[in-house]
């Protein structure tokens, strides 16, 4: 008997562990962050998006929008491409001290 489910597109968010990724508004890189995967409905992937809990709960708790880091997505030619992030650049002052 042949299988009559609808193909759909879905959705999936996972907990994702690395030796240390940049995420766009965070000021550290994040070893423990969420990763939400969007496929069409033959199961390739449209993008790929990762948040640090923060950035994911905020997403949950508000409306609004919320910074996030693509890890990659399919361009307008449906090469999958992925974004750069670069460490934040942080200014520190220097205290002088006399002795």
């Amino acid at each position: 008997m042949k299988n009559l489910q609808k193909k759909t597109s879905t959705i999936c968010m996972n907990m994702t562990q690395s030796s240390g990724a940049w995420l766009n508004g965070c000021l550290q890189k994040q070893m423990y962050f969420v990763s939400i995967d969007i496929n069409d409905k033959d199961r390739k992937t449209v993008a790929r998006v990762n948040l640090s809990f923060e950035q994911a709960t905020r997403m949950l708790l508000y409306n609004g929008e919320v910074e996030c880091t693509l890890e990659r997505y399919r361009d307008e030619n449906g090469e999958l491409v992925s974004e750069k992030v670069e460490p934040p650049k942080i200014k520190r002052k220097r205290k002088e001290t006399s002795i």
